[in-house]
């Protein structure tokens, strides 16, 4: 009788490590047994045993020979599968599988990259620099984190262990671990499933290392500074660095507490910067940060069918800073002197329950805290500053930095999703609930004391005490059909609710019309395994960061107060006050009629092939268009307001626009020595709303722009040329990143980005008192930053019989040119014209042509060198 033969098609193959899924924590594996003649073998049973951690699963195969292992956690599996017919009488049949293949059931835009990739790549310390290696996932130069298929950076989610540690302020990154801490990093770009959701950007999901049934104890060190390398080009208005350290430690320990049920790790990395900065007339001055990172976990296989996580990460920091104004002389050195504090905590416990071998149960409860606190960093510079306009060409400050910010903001989340297996069909069903909490002080009272003449004071005080909220549903249902060996069908609709709730406690604005449906198919042509075509269609709501609820739903009081003698002065009593806001006071206590979430919509296309065991080729084309946003504009009175562009009380300025097209080609190649990829994208980002982000209007620290209040469309005059290419624009982005391990203990790795510039435009300005913009010709018409490359290596040698220990030379940098990325894109330095003006009245009211108009005003970091030591004890390199 002729042996069967078994025909393995992977989704987490075996003896690999699992792909993940955001917002999870595991992968699968999906196999299927076939006769020789191709018929498939039921009733046979697959065991996957975890090489770390000897835990082991066993399914069998269904009528048409599937079989599939869910909810495994990442690893490297060891296979095996044995007939059950006896009268065959086979020997139990080993199985091992290469990482490297087609992911049959997958339509997802994005990659995973394990630890073995991503430790020999030159990246910076942080897990987040990872990113920007794949395709579609470029590093932004205008202040941003990574942008994600043409959306800008504060539209990602980041999750680790299942938590999203999002800043739930203005939408930026959250947690900062070292890659030490980090097993796999996923990031699904677009294409995926109704069970993700709440970004318009990407989604970044990382799972931090686990105990295995060996006790490994490693230990690390990092150092740079401005000894090790080249000098920065000096760009105007930031401090010339005479001397900076960068350096941190960390140690890790991880092992079993019962063998092959559970373990343990738990790992410690602060990280110190110093750097001496010369602040004009005062001499050098120290700015430094001190960061305090650490994760633990507990991982409990209770049962066979029942496993426990606990995960605890944080990173805690203080940073000191030299920050002096512009176009400002200092009388003292206070004003510019900052503390801040910020960073947090994070936890969760998450479980999987196997009911049979047709239901599983995920559940978890996270909890997320940042703190985000600045305030002077001496007893002077927690007064008010005084700003002496008496001479306007050469204003000067003297006191304080003028008052104390306090942010608190808490993320609590409670999730459970049920998968059930029912032949052909894989039904996901599940809920999310997060509340997200903002507790914002703000105390400067006063803030700043401007002196316009001898006998003439004016004080500004902002006093702030609030807490806003949202409360967030979430709810998805999914099918995937295996209609046919070839054809895989997936289709699902997300639900996510939004309830901003105002200080007084009240949900003061519901945004509950968030349906998103999801459909995406998968056909395998050819030969089983080597080829795959995909489509999807996909809508996508964007979570909302709590920032424009913290302006509109919370009382903050304003007042200025006019003085003839200095009002510091004892005894001193104003002439007379100004209420511009009383502290009670919620500017926004009525929802707003039917008001759409930020949302797009986005088709995808794509080819992928494996030419040979080792060689996979990918062709991907995307489109995204913008439906709806949420913006701050003024209201032709000039009140302002909150709402959707081109809609009910927005009618009077036209819906945005932004549009994202790209073609990605892009090859992997991996074997035993060496790991590859590479990638082209051509893509165009076009329209008159660049995002959440608006690097247009000072990005995260010009006034109080941010997420939904990005001041590129706060009047009606700045909709004329409005529409154009959009500041992230990129027409070409090339990128290959690899490493190769040679016979004498040395590994090389490094990475290329060649990427061509994004576009500028010619700005005025409009007179609001914030950073405003008005296009005196069409956006992104006046020119494009150059191109520029970079280049970076990793250079690592395991020293011989010291364990697992490698000295490691990053060479970051190498050979850039430090080409100008940023420029100076204001041709005017004021406007003389009523804010409510035309176009053709503010753009003739321009004064005073700006010096520095095309004038780079950021540029490449420098050719830097990083040293460091690894250590390991036990269970190897990971």
């Amino acid at each position: 009788m002729a042996s069967p033969r078994f025909f393995l098609v992977v989704l987490a193959l075996l003896c690999a490590p699992i792909p993940l899924t955001a917002q999870d924590v595991t992968g699968r594996l999906l196999g299927r047994t076939l006769d020789a003649q191709g018929n498939p073998i039921a009733q046979v049973t697959a065991t996957a045993v975890n090489e770390s951690t000897g835990t082991m699963r066993a399914v069998f195969s269904d009528d048409r020979g599937y079989f599939q292992f869910v909810a495994l956690p990442v690893g490297v599996y060891t296979g095996e599968i044995v007939l059950a017919v006896e009268a065959i009488g086979l020997d139990s049949l080993v199985v091992r599988a290469d990482a490297f293949t087609i992911d049959p059931t997958s339509t997802t835009l994005g990659a995973s990259l394990e630890t073995e990739i991503f430790q020999d790549l030159p990246t910076e310390r942080d897990y987040k620099s990872i990113v920007q290696l794949l395709p579609q996932a470029n590093a932004s130069s205008l202040g941003d984190p990574v942008n994600i298929a043409g959306s800008t950076g504060i539209e990602n989610l980041y999750f680790v262990d299942g938590v999203n540690v999002t800043d739930v302020f203005r939408g930026r990154t959250g947690t900062d671990l070292p890659y030490q801490f980090v097993k796999a990093v996923e990031v699904k770009e677009g294409g995926y499933e109704a069970e993700y959701g709440q970004a318009l950007g990407g989604l970044i999901n990382v799972v931090t290392r686990s105990g295995t049934n060996d006790f490994e104890l490693g230990a690390f060190g990092f150092l740079t500074g401005s000894g090790l390398a080249a000098d920065a080009k000096p760009v105007p208005d930031v401090l010339d660095v005479d001397e900076s350290t960068v350096y941190d430690v960390g140690v890790s320990l991880g092992g079993p507490i019962v063998p092959d049920r559970a373990w343990f790790f738990a790992a410690y990395n602060p990280s110190f910067e110093r750097t001496d900065v010369l602040l004009p007339g005062f001499g050098l001055q120290r700015a430094s940060l001190d960061k305090h990172m650490f994760a633990g976990k507990l991982t409990l296989q209770a049962s066979e069918a029942l496993d426990l996580e606990l995960s605890a990460f944080g990173d805690p920091t203080t940073r000191r800073l030299v920050r002096p104004p512009e176009s400002a002389t200092l009388l003292e050195a206070d004003p510019a002197l900052y503390e801040q504090t910020e960073g947090g905590i994070n936890a969760s416990l998450s479980s999987r329950a196997r009911l049979g071998s047709r239901v599983l149960l995920e559940s978890l409860v996270a909890y997320h805290q940042r703190d985000e606190d600045e305030r002077g960093a001496t007893e002077l510079g927690l007064q008010a500053t005084l700003r002496d306009q008496t001479d306007r060409s050469n204003p000067v400050w003297s006191g304080g930095t003028g008052g104390v910010e306090e942010r608190r903001s808490y993320r609590a989340t409670g999730e459970l999703t049920a998968a059930i297996f029912l032949g052909s069909h894989e039904v996901k069903l599940g809920g999310r609930y997060d509340e997200t909490i903002l507790q914002n002080r703000r105390t400067f009272d006063p803030g700043w004391i401007v002196q316009w003449a001898d006998d003439l004071y004016v004080s500004n005080h902002q006093i702030t005490r609030a807490t806003v909220r949202n409360r967030a549903p979430s709810f998805f249902l999914q099918d995937a059909w295996s209609a046919t060996d070839r054809l895989r069908v997936k289709a699902g609709v997300r639900w996510d609710g939004t309830n901003l709730v105002g200080a007084s406690g009240e949900v003061l604005q519901p945004i509950n019309d968030q349906w998103q449906p999801r459909i995406g198919i998968t056909y395998l042509p050819g030969e089983l395994g080597t080829h795959k075509v995909t489509a999807t269609y996909s809508r996508f709501y964007q979570q909302m960061a709590l920032m424009m609820s913290a302006f509109f739903h919370a009382g903050f009081g304003v007042r200025n107060e006019w003085y003839s003698a200095d009002p510091r002065l004892p005894g001193a009593v104003a002439d007379s006050i100004q209420v511009l806001q009383d502290a009670d006071d919620v500017l926004l206590t009525e929802a707003i009629d039917d008001l759409k979430g930020e949302s797009m919509d986005e088709v995808t296309l794509g080819y992928e092939r494996m030419v040979s065991d080792e060689l996979k080729l990918r062709a991907r084309g995307i489109h995204r268009w913008l439906r709806a946003n949420i913006e701050m504009v003024l209201t032709p009175f000039g009140i302002p307001i909150g709402g959707n562009r081109g809609r009910n009380r927005f009618s009077f300025v036209p819906e945005p626009t932004r549009r994202y097209t790209a073609l990605e080609l892009s090859g992997e190649y991996r074997s035993p020595r060496a790991s590859l990829l590479a990638s082209y994208v051509l893509s165009r980002t076009y329209g008159d709303y660049a995002g959440l982000f608006s690097a247009e209007s000072g990005g995260l620290t010009g006034g109080s722009t941010g997420p939904n209040n990005n001041q590129t469309l706060y009047v009606s005059a700045q909709i004329v040329n409005a529409e154009g290419l959009l500041p992230n624009d990129r027409t070409h982005v090339l990128k290959a990143s690899g490493s190769y391990r040679f016979d004498m203990g040395l590994t090389a790795g490094g990475s290329l980005i060649w990427q061509s510039g994004t576009p500028l435009s010619e700005y005025g300005w409009v007179n609001t008192g914030f950073t405003t913009p008005l296009f005196l010709e069409e956006r992104g018409t006046a020119g494009r930053t150059p191109s520029v490359w970079d280049v970076s290596v990793r250079l690592q040698y395991a020293l011989p019989r010291l364990s697992d220990t490698r000295i490691v030379l990053d060479l970051m940098h190498l050979g850039n040119p430090q080409r100008a990325v940023n420029f100076n894109q204001f041709r005017y330095n004021g406007s003389t014209s009523f804010v409510l003006g035309s176009w053709e009245r503010i753009a003739a009211s321009q004064v005073g042509l700006n010096p520095r108009y095309g004038q780079p005003t950021a540029f490449q970091p420098p050719f830097t060198v990083r040293i460091g030591l690894e250590l390991g004890l036990g269970g190897g390199r990971n």
